[in-house]
């Protein structure tokens, strides 16, 4: 028989169990299919609003439940200096990654998410909106509440392994080379968030690339 858990053991398996409820439910039940009735845009952002609310939302309770502090999982002031040279390096190296991605027929295969819809000053000043409310609650639940209480009870570089792998699971129905680049992107937000970015760096660069790619992809499917 294996030794009985420990309380620090046992508050950790409630977390991952809300983190994969929030995954499970968000992913099949909360999807844009969910809400077609509001029309092809706005099924998107109405997607995007529930699924940030309960990705943020559920494990954070949970976390809190067991003893958890909200700063004490990524929701801390970073530092700014930290914060900022990953925003610039990251984001620069990320960006031209997503320009030269955009040239690519399979790109436009998952981007934008919204489609058939002139992408007009609105519907990007819409999608940037859902997309920062989606991203938070992402965040929250990736490089929050399951790294850092992963930190906890088996150190940083294993935490941050199985939240890279988590992270990469997510993206398995996007394409090959999407999810490829999880990889390294998932450990580098995930040791930026640790050394003292908290969710904060990791959550602009990922608002930041997801909207580039969509206005190259919208543009570049109405050009099509």
């Amino acid at each position: 028989m294996p030794p009985a858990p420990t309380s620090s053991e046992l508050a950790l398996l409630a977390i991952l169990a809300a983190v994969a409820v929030a995954i499970v439910v968000g992913h099949y039940a909360l999807g844009p299919a969910r809400f077609a009735a509001a029309g092809p845009e706005h099924a998107v952002h109405r997607s995007r609003l529930a699924r940030g609310a309960l990705y943020g939302l559920l494990p954070l309770s949970v976390a809190v439940a067991v003893g958890k502090a909200p700063l004490a999982l990524g929701l801390a002031l970073p530092r700014p200096g930290l914060a900022g040279a990953a925003i610039l390096a990251m984001g620069t190296v990320m960006g031209l990654v997503v320009v030269l991605a955009s040239r690519g027929p399979r790109f436009r295969d998952h981007h934008p998410a919204i489609r058939d819809v002139a992408w007009t000053t609105d519907v990007v000043r819409r999608n940037l909106v859902s997309w920062s409310v989606y991203l938070l609650g992402y965040e929250l639940l990736f490089r929050g509440v399951l790294l850092f209480s992963l930190v906890d009870v088996i150190g940083v570089w294993p935490a941050i392994g199985v939240q890279t792998l988590a992270y990469a699971w997510q993206h398995l129905p996007k394409n090959g080379d999407e999810t490829a680049a999880t990889l390294p992107v998932g450990a580098l937000f995930g040791v930026v968030a640790v050394a003292g970015a908290g969710i904060w760096a990791p959550l602009v660069l990922h608002i930041v690339v997801a909207n580039l790619a969509d206005l190259l992809a919208g543009r570049s499917r109405a050009r099509a």
